[in-house]
């Protein structure tokens, strides 16, 4: 994965590579979703999405953003 890759994490549609294109919606992170995220997570990651291999990651978001993201790096 080149160094300027990353994912980005849709409250609504999950992991998603950082230049997909969505449709606008009004939908929050909050602590309710981040855990109907991680309960149902396989639903949340598109696996062509993610790097077969990586050396870095770095999280940024808020704190129920990153309860998901740490739940799909555990995985």
């Amino acid at each position: 994965m080149p160094l300027d890759a990353g994912l980005i994490l849709s409250a609504r549609h999950g992991f998603l590579e950082a230049h997909a294109e969505i449709a606008p919606y009004d939908e929050r992170m909050t602590p309710q979703r981040a855990e109907q995220m991680i309960n149902d997570l396989h639903s949340y990651l598109q696996p062509e999405a993610w790097p077969g291999r990586v050396d870095r990651v770095m999280l940024a978001g808020g704190r129920d953003y990153r309860r998901v993201m740490h739940a799909a790096l555990a995985r």
